[in-house]
């Protein structure tokens, strides 16, 4: 018997010893590494998420969307807003069907671009029908803007397969008129092939002509 407590007393003592220890872990792991991680997943998710929210600024406000918008001016939109969201335009043409206003939106070196608004010259309100821009930084979620040639717009839009109108700008030179009547966009390219407009307007309807 007294062997037996004897052998016993030093186990006891030796498993004592051990979950002390195991204890002590678990105080460590939950009072000091739990909480560095929790700050850093914080810290990493509010970048994350600042990240994302530019990100969807930015397709909101630079993105062309055929049949709706480019930038933040969008088919169907009110005067008022349009006013309000882009300031006093720069120039304006008035006529018994429709209402052009344009803005000068950005300046790349020394080249000035527009971007504009025909709305439709109605009593009962006047809203866009037309929206277009001269600006490379507008682009399209698959990267066509003003610039791309036009090898890689019919690309893109495979529906376009032969300009639908030619004319002669202010310069005296030759513009083709490539327009997808059924998706509300429409590109104006110049004799080397390159975008110079870009329009989007209302679906099932025809790209018109920009007097200013």
């Amino acid at each position: 018997m007294k062997f037996s407590t004897f052998c016993v007393l030093p186990i006891c003592v030796f498993i004592f010893s051990c979950s002390q220890k195991v204890k002590d872990q678990t105080i460590i792991k939950s009072d000091s590494i739990p909480k560095a991680v929790v700050g850093l997943s914080l810290a990493d998710s509010a970048k994350k998420a600042d990240s994302t929210n530019k990100l969807i600024a930015s397709l909101s406000t630079d993105t062309i969307f055929a049949g709706d918008k480019i930038a933040q001016l969008t088919i169907n939109q009110s005067f008022d807003e349009a006013l309000q969201i882009m300031g006093d335009p720069s120039a304006a043409d008035t006529s018994k069907n429709n209402l052009l206003l344009q803005w000068k939106t950005n300046k790349i070196d020394t080249i000035q671009y527009l971007t504009t608004a025909l709305f439709s010259n109605k009593k009962d309100g006047k809203k866009i029908k037309q929206i277009s821009t001269t600006s490379p930084s507008f682009k399209t979620p698959t990267m066509v803007s003003c610039g791309s040639t036009l090898a890689y717009i019919k690309i893109q839009y495979p529906t376009i397969k032969k300009a639908t109108e030619t004319f002669t700008n202010k310069e005296g030179k030759t513009i083709l008129v490539y327009d997808d009547i059924k998706e509300g966009i429409a590109f104006e390219t110049n004799e080397e092939g390159k975008c110079v407009l870009v329009s989007v307007h209302v679906k099932g309807q025809k790209h018109i002509k920009i007097p200013l």
